[in-house]
Parts: structure tokens; C-alpha cells; sequence
């Protein structure tokens, strides 16, 4: 297979199985995942993580799992997804953990806020995932006289007056405390109206700096296992289907 380049005197042909076959197996196997989850035409990229890095990632910490295994069926497994995850996670510079929810957490209380600095929440992770599963899947058919795929609507995207959008999210991006950015400093206890926080009607988080405070509640607690359950539901909805 060759892949022609460039224009008049500038133009090359490339050898694409000669650059295949230098590839060690696990980069080759990796190679169209790892395109499609740093962003194509038909799926969404990591702001400010462009592929080089991606990739450099990837072959420095053999991190190859995930993205071999996408493509393989329509529905991407929760192995995948639990790859792929953490893979994000070293992306941004956290390494050791293998929850995006919590290293987002974790940046943010650091005080990186920026859309660079942040990784996607679970919930958008997941659907990214599944749009670069299917993207993959296509590509991986190509070469098939027939792909009978099954409707993009199912696998991270939305089709609205007949044009398919993505699919950011299913649930809320933040909890309703950290939606409205309101925290306090009380020194004395957050049961009174004096108390930012309560006269929002709003419970005090992890970012207050106020003392004596029994109403704090974690920021990272019951949202994530919201999403947990709402991932692990559409996991089983999907089985089933494939089941039928």
C-alpha cells in the first residue's frame, strides 16, 4: 500500500507496509485506536494534547491495551474503558490513579481550572470512548464489501433535525455547589444566614475555608457514583442487546 503526498515537485510516494512492518506488533495494533481517540472528523480531541504526545505516552509507558482492544466489537467493554481511563489520567499528569473523576478533582484544587489542565468528567469520557469505538470499528471494516453498522445515535452521538451532533454528556458536568462556584470562610460554624454557602441553600464543599463547619459535604463522592451506576446500567442494556 502506498500513500501519495504533496504537489508537483514537492511530491513523494510512501511506502505504508514497509512503515507498518518496521512497527512493533503492539504500536501497529494501536495505531488506528489511538487516531481516532485523539481526534478525527468524526470524534472529538483533548484540548491541548495533541497527538505527538499522545502517542509518545503511550509507547513510553506500553499503555497499549485500551486502544488495541478498540474496534473490536460496536460496544466497547469496560476493560476497555477502565484502559483507556487511566490512560487519560497519565495524560494529564497523574499518574497512579485510575479514576479521571478524581484526578479532575485533584486539578482542580490545585487550582488549574483551565479547559488544558482539566480532564473530561467520567460521564464525557464515556462517550467519547464510544464514539472512537465506533469510528474504529468502521475503519477496521473498511475493507469489507458491506458494513451493515448500526445506528451512530446508540454509540455517542445525537442526531438533531437530521444532522448528527455530539453527545457531550448524559449527566450534569459538576454538583450544584461547584455549577454556582459559591464556597465561604465562616470561623464560626455555617448554621447561620451570615454562612455564602447556606443562604444559597447550598452545602459546603471541600473548597470552603470555613471552620467548625458540619454541613461539609465531599465534592467528589455521590456524583461519581452516579456515573459509576449510569456506566456500568448501559454496559448491561448493551450485553443484552447484543444477546438478541
Amino acid at each position: 500500500m502506498y500513500f501519495v503526498t504533496g504537489n508537483n515537485a514537492k511530491s513523494r510516494i510512501i511506502d505504508i507496509t514497509k512503515i507498518a512492518r518496521s512497527l512493533d506488533n503492539d504500536i501497529f495494533d494501536s495505531l488506528i485506536g489511538l487516531h481516532a481517540f485523539t481526534g478525527c472528523d468524526t470524534t472529538s480531541e483533548f484540548y491541548g494534547k495533541g497527538k505527538k504526545k499522545t502517542w509518545k505516552l503511550m509507547v513510553e509507558k506500553k499503555m497499549f491495551d485500551g486502544f488495541r482492544q478498540l474496534g473490536s466489537c460496536y460496544f466497547p467493554s469496560s476493560e476497555t474503558f477502565q484502559h483507556l481511563e487511566k490512560f487519560v489520567c497519565a495524560l494529564y499528569g497523574q499518574n497512579g490513579i485510575s479514576h479521571v473523576n478524581e484526578a479532575r478533582y485533584r486539578l482542580f484544587k490545585l487550582g488549574n481550572f483551565s479547559d488544558e489542565n482539566l480532564p473530561p468528567n467520567k460521564d464525557c469520557l464515556y462517550h467519547h470512548i464510544r464514539r472512537v469505538n465506533y469510528q474504529t470499528l468502521i475503519w477496521k471494516k473498511s475493507f469489507d464489501a458491506v458494513i451493515n453498522s448500526p445506528d451512530p445515535a446508540e454509540h455517542g452521538w445525537v442526531i438533531n433535525n437530521d444532522e448528527i451532533e455530539l453527545k457531550w454528556m448524559s449527566i450534569d458536568a459538576a454538583p450544584e455547589e461547584l455549577l454556582q462556584f459559591v464556597n465561604c470562610g465562616c470561623k464560626t460554624g455555617c448554621e447561620s444566614n451570615r454562612c455564602g454557602c447556606k443562604r444559597a441553600n447550598l452545602h459546603c464543599t471541600e473548597l470552603c475555608k470555613c471552620e467548625n463547619c458540619n454541613v461539609k459535604i465531599a465534592v467528589l463522592g455521590s456524583d461519581s457514583d452516579d456515573e459509576e451506576d449510569m456506566i456500568n446500567s448501559n454496559h448491561e442494556d448493551e450485553n443484552l442487546s447484543d444477546d438478541e
